[in-house]
């Protein structure tokens, strides 16, 4: 059987744990070891559309603003690489005030014209950014760098999230003459030059990354020399190199399904470890593709979505992951009249309403007006998920429910993560479990993935009246107005159409090290690691 080079890697770190005995109480001080899971498919902020991508980059950039959290715990912008900013009373005119000590690793200043050149190479059609669409709402032809610290950016329409998307990582600034003297090369660590508290020492491809300290950071110096990132997709594997010291600290994707619930239990003493659980602004859900039959049918899509038991389901990876069958959030409950919702679909379907939306009687009723009773005459699916222990067990999980409530059969179909997102965008499979966590902390990071041209809505969903309401919500600065539009939204979405069936909000488990310190969590999921200290 060919072993993969994950295999290797994972044997050889093995080897390492079983052969080493340090004597030091707190093991290699100067460097945060860490798992990534998988190769990052890119580290070109503009064109990155994945969270491992995003978590290198967000700790070697930095952007006009920088994300970080209130008291509260929700995520808010604070000063990046522009010290102050002035927003016109008409919400289309931002004057962002840049800091003359913010440089790049070579010692140049970073200018309002760096960024200027990110949003004007993200625009254009032929860098492909996946993210394009996110700041279309920048007049580029008429935003441009007053001078080198003044950064003038003008708005098509008000956008209340506007100073969100300049804390984002597809924002941050761009070196045009390393992009054109490098061309595919420039993220190369002997060409990739950046600006934030972290550099890019090596890259060892599908086994490790390393970044070492930049000491001429503009704001506070990192605490840490270095960070050293694995690719260890094997989750029972990334946990017990852990449980050896190689790693200091794991999140959910080196946690296997089965340590959940014993994990708190191991906390006996400082020798051993601790456990933060907080929930993310990040959405579990199933798609269907509308593009295939018969998923192409309402009634289908609404019977598969309402037979899921999402409080069971959301008990498999024994995280405290919460049920939920609605797109929007809990947590942005502001947006959104739940009780309308509950009203409307009691009317609809003549049935009273439930917040997990298990209705088993109702999605077998449902099946049967499609033509498919009892499940006769419908054809086997297929379900593509990640290859990860917990994904293959979601997998299976509804794979089994859609058997007991609709006599339904699903072939499961698991996948490198790359090829994953690649088969996303290429070639949509029948059925995949995915999640969708937001780039920045507004309803409109999540609504908007599915609106008809989003290069995101892998379902090929399209309801005219949902890109309507989606489109005048993101320019409405009036929150009782954008509350109506977005509960509109999303009774067409997860109650009508079911473009897609929501099931749980993720809760992330940060689990470290006794000498780990000052670790800062967010509901964006983005780990800045800059503050964090070994002691």
């Amino acid at each position: 059987m060919k072993k993969n080079l994950s295999y290797w890697i994972t044997l050889s770190l093995t080897l390492l744990v079983m052969t080493l005995n340090s004597c030091s109480k707190t093991p290699e001080p100067d460097t945060l070891r860490m798992n990534l899971g998988t190769e990052p498919p890119t580290l070109d902020w503009n064109r990155l559309q994945d969270y491992n991508s995003m978590e290198i980059v967000a700790n070697i950039m930095v952007g006009l603003t920088r994300f970080s959290t209130n008291d509260n715990g929700e995520a808010i912008s604070i000063p990046g690489c522009a010290l102050s900013w002035d927003i016109s009373k008409d919400g289309l005119r931002y004057l962002f005030h840049l800091d003359p000590q913010a440089k790049w690793t070579d010692g140049q200043a970073v200018t309002a014209q760096h960024f200027i050149d990110s949003y004007t190479r993200m625009l254009d059609p032929a860098t492909a950014a996946p993210y394009a669409d996110l700041i279309s709402m920048i007049d580029i032809q008429n935003s441009k760098a007053m001078n080198d610290h003044e950064l003038l950016i003008k708005l098509r329409h008000p956008t209340p999230y506007f100073i969100y998307l300049s804390s984002s990582v597809i924002t941050y600034p761009i070196r045009l003459d390393l992009i054109n003297k490098y061309g595919s090369t420039w993220t190369e660590p002997q060409n990739l030059i950046t600006n934030g508290p972290y550099k890019l020492k090596k890259w060892q491809h599908e086994y490790k990354i390393l970044l070492e300290r930049n000491d001429d950071f503009f704001q506070n110096k990192a605490k840490i020399k270095y960070l050293k990132y694995f690719m260890v997709s094997e989750q029972s594997s990334a946990y017990t190199l852990f449980l050896n010291d190689q790693f200091d600290w794991i999140d959910g994707r080196s946690i296997p399904a089965s340590e959940y619930k014993g994990i708190e239990n191991r906390e006996t003493g400082e020798e051993t470890f601790s456990v933060n659980r907080y929930l993310l602004l990040r959405n579990s859900f199933v798609g269907f593709n509308h593009k295939k039959k018969p998923l192409d049918d309402k009634l289908v899509r609404q019977a598969m979505s309402f037979a899921i038991d999402r409080e069971l389901f959301a008990q498999i990876r024994s995280k405290g992951d919460q049920a939920n069958s609605t797109w929007i959030p809990p947590s942005l409950s502001s947006y959104v009249d739940r009780e309308q919702i509950a009203n409307n679909f009691e009317r609809n379907y003549k049935t009273e309403f439930r917040t997990d939306g298990f209705y088993p009687e109702l999605a077998r009723k449902l099946l049967a007006q499609a033509g498919f009773a009892d499940g006769k005459g419908f054809p086997e699916l297929e379900l593509a998920v990640p290859s990860r222990e917990d994904s293959k067990l979601q997998a299976e999980a509804l794979q089994a429910i859609w058997k007991r409530e609709l006599s339904i059969n699903i072939k499961i179909t698991t996948m490198e993560w790359k090829v994953f997102l690649a088969r996303l965008r290429q070639d949509p499979p029948d059925l995949f479990r995915s999640n969708w966590g937001a780039d920045y902390p507004d309803p409109d990071s999540f609504m908007a993935l599915f609106t008809t041209n989003n290069p995101f809505n892998d379902v090929s969903f399209h309801n005219n009246e949902y890109d309507h309401l989606v489109k005048t919500a993101a320019e409405t600065i009036d929150t009782k107005k954008r509350r109506a539009l977005y509960t509109r939204a999303e009774e067409i979405l997860s109650q009508e159409e079911v473009a897609i069936a929501p099931l749980y909000i993720d809760r992330q488990s940060i689990v470290k090290k006794p000498w780990v310190k000052n670790f800062v969590y967010n509901p964006m999921d983005l780990v800045f690691l800059d503050r964090v200290e070994k002691r």
